[in-house]
C-alpha cells in the first residue's frame, strides 16, 4: 500500500515536472508570438507612415470620438501647417472661420455619415471625412485633405492659354482658318470673313477654292499638295476677286496641325492680305520708269526705249523719228503766276503731246519743261505732222492763260533716224540742236533735220562745234582763269572763282560761244569733270600760298549727282593736299529747283567730303524762295541782274538787300556778282553783302598771273577807303 501511494506520488511530481516544462515552453511561445506581432505592428506602423508622409499633395488627420488628434501624416500645405498636432482637438487645426466646418465633417463622420467639402484657408483643399470603427466599437474619423492649388493653378493657366489662344485666332487681323487635308474650312476667324464680305460664321464647311470663284484654283491647288506631301510651312501667293469686283493679292501660309482627337491632320492656314504692299510696289516700278508730276515715261525709260529702237534699226534698217520740245517763255510763268501754275500748265502740255500719237509711240518728259517723242514708224511727213500739231496745240491753249505777259509757245526739233546717229547720246544731241534753232528762227515751230538738210548753216556749224569741244577735252585744248573775290569785311581777296576758256591757235574762245552747245550734246559733264579735277590741283597751289584761299567752281545742272564727276572729285581730293573746304562748288538756283532732291543729296555728299556749296545766280527763279529751305548751301550769290543796277534803281536794290536779309537770316554768306564800279561797289557795302566780284574788284585773269599777283601779296587788293 505504502509503494502504491509512493508510486503515485512520484507520478504526481513527474506529471507536475512535466506541466511546468510544458507550461514554461507555451509562455515562452507566447511571449515570443507576442514579440513577432509588437514588431509586425510596428513595421506596418511604419510602412503606413511612410505611405501616409508620401501622399502627394495629401494631408491625413485620424481623431478620435473626442475630435482630438490622434494622428497626422501627408504633404501639402495644410500638412505644414498643422506640424505635431497630435492631442490637440481638430477646431483648433484652422483659423475661426475653418474652425465649424471641419468639426461638423468631424461629427457627421462619427455618426457613420461621410462627408465632402471644400476648404479654403489661403490654399484650396478639397475635404473627405470617413467614419473608423474598430471591433470594440471605438469611433474614429480619417480626415484626407488633398491639395488643388497645384492642380487648379495649372488648370487656370490651361484655360488663360486656351482663351489667349482664341483670341488670337480671333482678334489677329489676317485671315486665319482651320481647315482639312480636302480643303474645306472647319473654322475661320473674323478677319477671314471680313476680308472676303462674308457674314460671320459661314465659311466653316466652305471649300478654301470657293473664295477664288475657281474650283481649281492653282494656288490652293499647290497649298494643299504640299501639305498632304507633309513639306512642313507652305507659302504661295494668291490673286483672287473679291465680292466688290476688286483684284486682291493675298499669301496662303499654312501648316499641320496632329489633333489626337482626330484620325487625320487639319492645316492651319494664314491668309494675309498683301495688296496694299503690292500696289505700293507696283507705284514704285512705275515711278522708276515714269515721271511722277505728268505720268509720262522719265529720262531713265525713255533712254533705254531709244537704245532698244536703235538696236532695232541696225538689224532691221533704219525707220522712225525722234522729236524733242522746249517750252518758250516757260521761265516767266513760274515767276509770275507761282510752280504750281507751272506744274499744272506741264500736266496739260503732256497731254497736249500725247494727241493723236498711236500706241507705239512714247512720250516722255526729260526734265524741267522739256518733253521728247519716239515716232517708231513714222516718216518724215508724218513727224513734221506730229511736230506742227503740238505747236499749235500749246499755242491755242496757252492763249487761255492769264497773268503771262508773253506768250507760253513751243519750238520742237526733229531728226530723222536714218542709221547715221550710233548711240542715243549723239541721237539726242542731234534733235537737241534742232530745237535750239527752231528757237533761234524764233520760237514757235519746228525744225527738222534729215540727209536732205545736212547742209544747214547753223546745224553744220553745231556739228563743228561739237568736234571742237569734245577734242579741247580729250586733248587738254581748255584753260582756266582766275576772278578774285573780295571779303567786303576784310578789304582783302580771300577767293577766286575758276572760268573756264578754250584755246584756239594764239586766241580764247570764251564760255559764251561753247557752254550751251556742250549742254546740248551732252558734253557738259566731261567738261565739268576735266574742269573739276584741273581746280583741286589748282587749289592746292594756292593754299600753298594762303591756306585759307578759297576756289569756287561752277557745276552745270547735268552734272549734279553724275557718279562720274563725284568720282573725280574724290580722287583728286585724295591726291591733293588740300583743305576741302577752300573748295565751293557752285549750281545755279535754276538748275537747282529743276529737281530738288537730287541737288539736296549731291550737296549732302559734298558737305560730307569737306567742301562747300553756293547757289549761284540766286533770284533769277524769284519765285523759288521756298526751295532755300529744301536746299543746302553756304554762300548765295546773287544774280547779277539784281546788282548791276542796284545804285540806280531802288527795286533792284530792295530785292538784293531782301536776299542777303534772308541768306543772313539762314547763317550762310551772300556774295555779289557784276560789281563793275565804286557806286555799285558801296551799294553792296551798305546793304551789308559779304563777298564781291566783278570788273571793278578784278577780271578773269591766266592762272599764272594771278598766282604772281597772290605770292607779290596774299592781299593784293585794297580798296583805298
Amino acid at each position: 500500500m505504502l509503494a502504491l501511494v509512493s508510486l503515485l506520488l512520484g507520478l504526481a511530481l513527474l506529471v507536475a515536472v512535466l506541466i511546468g516544462h510544458y507550461l514554461a515552453a507555451r509562455l515562452a511561445d507566447e511571449r515570443d508570438a507576442v514579440a513577432e506581432a509588437r514588431a509586425a505592428l510596428a513595421r506596418g506602423e511604419r510602412r503606413w507612415q511612410t505611405l501616409v508622409d508620401h501622399l502627394p499633395d495629401t494631408t491625413v488627420v485620424v481623431t478620435d470620438a473626442d475630435r482630438r488628434v490622434e494622428l497626422v501624416g501627408g504633404t501639402g500645405t495644410l500638412r505644414e501647417r498643422i506640424g505635431d498636432s497630435v492631442g490637440q482637438p481638430i477646431d483648433d487645426l484652422s483659423g475661426p472661420e475653418d474652425g465649424p466646418m471641419l468639426r461638423g465633417l468631424v461629427e457627421a463622420a462619427l455618426r457613420r455619415v461621410e462627408q465632402h467639402s471644400q476648404l479654403d484657408n489661403g490654399d484650396e483643399h478639397d475635404l473627405h471625412a470617413l467614419p473608423l470603427v474598430d471591433d470594440d466599437g471605438g469611433r474614429q474619423v480619417l480626415l484626407l485633405a488633398r491639395d488643388m492649388s497645384r492642380e487648379l493653378a495649372g488648370r487656370r493657366a490651361l484655360a488663360e492659354t486656351a482663351e489667349r489662344a482664341e483670341r488670337i485666332f480671333t482678334d489677329v487681323p489676317v485671315g486665319v482658318a482651320l481647315l482639312t487635308l480636302d480643303g474645306e474650312l472647319v473654322s475661320a476667324n473674323p478677319a477671314l470673313h471680313e476680308l472676303f464680305y462674308r457674314a460671320p460664321g459661314t465659311l466653316p464647311g466652305v471649300h478654301l477654292s470657293d473664295l477664288s470663284g475657281d474650283p481649281d484654283d492653282p494656288a490652293v491647288r499647290r497649298l494643299l499638295e504640299n501639305l498632304r506631301w507633309g513639306q512642313g510651312n507652305t507659302r504661295t501667293e494668291w490673286t483672287v476677286r473679291d465680292a466688290n469686283g476688286d483684284l486682291r493679292y493675298l499669301v496662303l501660309e499654312g501648316g499641320l496641325l496632329v489633333d489626337g482627337a482626330r484620325d487625320e491632320p487639319l492645316a492651319l492656314v494664314h491668309v494675309v492680305d498683301t495688296t496694299d504692299r503690292r500696289r505700293y510696289e507696283l507705284r514704285l516700278a512705275h515711278l522708276a520708269d515714269h515721271d511722277p508730276l505728268t505720268g509720262l515715261a522719265n529720262r531713265r525709260r525713255f533712254d533705254a526705249e531709244l537704245a532698244t529702237h536703235l538696236e532695232m534699226c541696225r538689224r532691221r534698217g533704219p525707220s522712225g523719228a525722234l522729236l524733242m520740245l522746249d517750252l518758250d517763255h516757260f521761265k516767266e510763268v513760274n515767276d509770275t503766276l507761282g510752280h504750281t501754275v507751272g506744274d499744272e500748265l506741264l500736266v496739260v502740255v503732256g497731254s497736249l503731246v500725247r494727241e493723236g500719237l498711236r500706241t507705239t509711240d512714247l512720250v516722255a518728259r526729260l526734265g524741267g519743261d522739256e518733253f521728247a517723242v519716239l515716232l517708231p514708224e513714222a516718216g518724215r511727213e508724218a513727224a513734221e505732222l506730229v511736230a506742227a500739231g503740238i505747236v499749235d496745240r500749246v499755242r491755242t491753249h496757252a492763249r487761255t492763260l492769264e497773268g503771262v505777259r508773253r506768250k507760253v509757245t513751243a519750238s520742237v526739233g526733229v531728226v530723222m533716224i536714218d542709221g547715221r546717229h550710233g548711240t542715243t547720246g549723239e541721237l539726242l544731241a542731234s534733235v537737241d540742236m534742232m530745237m535750239y534753232d527752231a528757237k533761234e528762227a524764233g520760237r514757235d515751230q519746228h525744225a527738222l533735220l534729215d540727209r536732205a538738210h545736212q547742209a544747214q548753216p547753223r546745224i553744220g556749224a553745231r556739228m563743228a562745234w561739237n568736234e571742237r569741244i569734245e577734242n579741247a577735252i580729250e586733248n587738254d585744248g581748255l584753260v582756266l582763269h582766275l576772278q578774285p573775290i573780295l571779303d567786303l569785311g576784310t578789304g582783302t581777296v580771300t577767293g577766286a572763282e575758276a572760268l573756264v576758256r578754250m584755246v584756239a591757235g594764239d586766241a580764247l574762245v570764251l564760255p559764251g560761244r561753247f557752254l550751251h552747245i556742250a549742254e546740248a550734246t551732252g558734253l557738259i559733264v566731261r567738261l565739268d569733270t576735266w574742269v573739276m579735277r584741273r581746280a583741286v590741283e589748282l587749289l592746292a597751289r594756292l593754299q600753298a600760298v594762303c591756306r585759307d584761299f578759297t576756289l569756287e567752281v561752277n557745276l552745270s545742272g547735268r552734272s549734279i549727282g553724275d557718279p562720274d564727276l563725284e568720282r573725280t572729285l574724290v580722287d583728286a581730293l585724295g591726291a591733293h593736299d588740300v583743305d576741302p573746304s577752300g573748295l565751293v562748288l557752285e549750281v545755279t538756283e535754276t538748275a537747282a529747283v529743276a529737281n530738288v532732291q537730287v541737288a539736296r543729296g549731291f550737296a549732302e555728299r559734298v558737305s560730307a567730303l569737306g567742301c562747300r556749296f553756293a547757289l549761284d545766280d540766286f533770284g533769277a527763279g524769284f519765285g523759288s524762295f521756298y526751295y532755300l529751305k529744301h536746299l543746302m548751301f553756304d554762300f548765295v550769290k546773287i544774280d547779277g541782274e539784281f546788282v548791276s543796277h542796284s545804285n540806280a534803281n531802288a527795286t533792284d536794290r530792295a530785292i538784293m538787300q531782301s536776299i542777303v536779309g534772308i541768306t543772313h537770316g539762314l547763317g550762310k554768306r551772300a556774295v555779289a556778282e557784276f560789281v563793275s564800279d565804286p557806286q555799285i561797289y558801296d551799294v553792296v557795302l551798305e546793304e551789308g553783302v559779304d563777298l564781291a566780284q566783278g570788273y571793278y574788284i578784278g577780271r578773269p585773269v591766266p592762272v599764272e598771273e594771278f598766282l604772281e599777283s597772290l605770292l607779290a601779296d596774299p592781299a593784293p587788293y585794297d580798296t583805298g577807303r
